[in-house]
């Protein structure tokens, strides 16, 4: 419980990821290589390399998104319903914690 208290701070606290579909090709191919740079050296990581790994990259950013949109929602039913009802509306707008 309280490791999802502290999940859910860190989407108010953190800016909300990019969907991976609004990604164009050379964006998504240098977020591919830092993503790849994290485990592998420098040397290891070519062009053929991420391009190879940009489908299993573009999974890891969709479920990260997935899980901010969960954790995302989770604080705004909690910031709408601990609000008066005329606070409530403005926040049922927006939609981000974050923005709230």
């Amino acid at each position: 419980m309280a490791s999802n208290k502290l999940k859910v701070w860190r989407v108010i606290n953190e800016e909300a990821p990019v969907k991976p579909d609004l990604y164009d090709d050379a964006v998504l191919d240098a977020a591919c290589k830092e993503w790849l740079l994290e485990w592998l050296e420098e040397e290891e990581v070519t062009g053929q390399k991420v391009i190879s790994n940009r489908k299993k990259f573009k999974k890891h950013l969709a479920a990260e998104y997935r899980e901010w949109q969960e954790l995302n929602g989770i604080a705004v039913s909690e910031i709408y319903d601990s609000c008066g009802h005329s606070v409530q509306i403005p926040i049922g707008e927006n939609g981000v914690a974050a923005e709230v």
